[in-house]
């Protein structure tokens, strides 16, 4: 069988990248990357000649597994090039997306992008730019988490007699006429459309 350490240096790459962010991002490893690429390229030659060689015999178990396990080994490989060169990509838009003036002003990340990449992220750059500027120039780099979230408390009180279980913490409460409440909003519109309670202005 071909050698598979090529594609696993890329693997431990891809995973160095995803896990510690563009930070681990290095040079392209174009020894390992054309390593795993000429595997493949052994593989699918040695998948050929056994489906071109008339002293094979097909319905032969032992044949038929050999040539699965070399199918099997040839789509790993091109997944293990596929996953390290689209954690390359990833970590590069991170750092456009995290950046405000996009990845362009990090030059030291870029530095250690390929040819083709630096295309890429160019390329990226040019068509998020054109989207923001035809919502009217806004950035949307400026709010990439998403909002904070907010629980919101509401006061009631109470009007009659009443005990009812919260349906967002699971506790009991207990409801009286005058009684002051603050409860979430969904506890609170629940009560007030039951007329056990009322807003508190």
């Amino acid at each position: 069988m071909i050698d598979d350490r090529d594609c696993l240096k890329l693997v431990h790459r891809a995973k160095a990248c995803r896990t510690g962010g563009p930070t681990e991002l290095t040079e392209l490893d174009e020894v390992s990357l054309n390593g795993a690429i000429q595997g493949i390229r052994s593989l699918y030659d040695t998948h050929q000649r056994d489906l071109g060689n008339p002293y094979i015999v097909m319905s032969d178990l032992y044949y038929t597994t050999k040539m699965e396990a070399v199918r099997a080994q040839m789509f790993h490989d091109k997944r293990c090039i596929c996953s390290y060169l689209k954690s390359r990509l990833d970590a590069l838009t991170h750092v456009w997306w995290n950046s405000p003036g996009g990845v362009t002003s990090t030059t030291v990340i870029l530095d250690k992008a390929c040819p083709g990449e630096k295309a890429f992220v160019r390329e990226h750059a040019s068509l998020m730019v054109a989207y923001m500027s035809s919502l009217g120039g806004l950035d949307l780099r400026m709010a990439t988490h998403g909002p904070p979230k907010v629980q919101r408390y509401l006061l009631l009180q109470g009007v009659r007699d009443y005990v009812f279980v919260s349906t967002m913490s699971g506790r009991t409460v207990q409801v009286y006429p005058g009684k002051c409440l603050s409860l979430v909003h969904e506890d609170a519109t629940a009560l007030v459309s039951a007329g056990v309670a009322i807003m508190m202005k």
